[in-house]
């Protein structure tokens, strides 16, 4: 498998073949993908409740940053949830 080869990981043999020091890798890149996403709707929501102190329509807005950001914390939480079960033993 070439190092840019993300569409290789598609198939669930080549994931197995994968070390661990690299599966993590991979999780610790996708979290925090999800983490910044996060971060940003949670920075962009006071400008928005700002804006909507002025003017009402803004309020939906900040209440799409406010669900996007819930969103996202949910998506990492799950994400490193399932990992840590799916790699447990039973």
């Amino acid at each position: 498998m070439q190092p840019f080869d993300v569409e290789a990981l598609l198939a669930r043999e080549r994931r197995a073949s994968l070390p661990l020091a690299r599966q993590l890798l991979l999780l610790i890149a996708y979290v925090r993908r999800w983490l910044f996403i996060a971060a940003t709707l949670f920075v962009a929501i006071a400008p928005a409740e700002a804006a909507a102190a002025q003017e009402r329509m803004f309020i939906i807005p900040a209440a799409a940053f406010a669900v996007g950001c819930s969103i996202a914390v949910a998506v990492c939480a799950l994400t490193v949830a399932v990992y840590l079960l799916l790699g447990s033993k039973r």
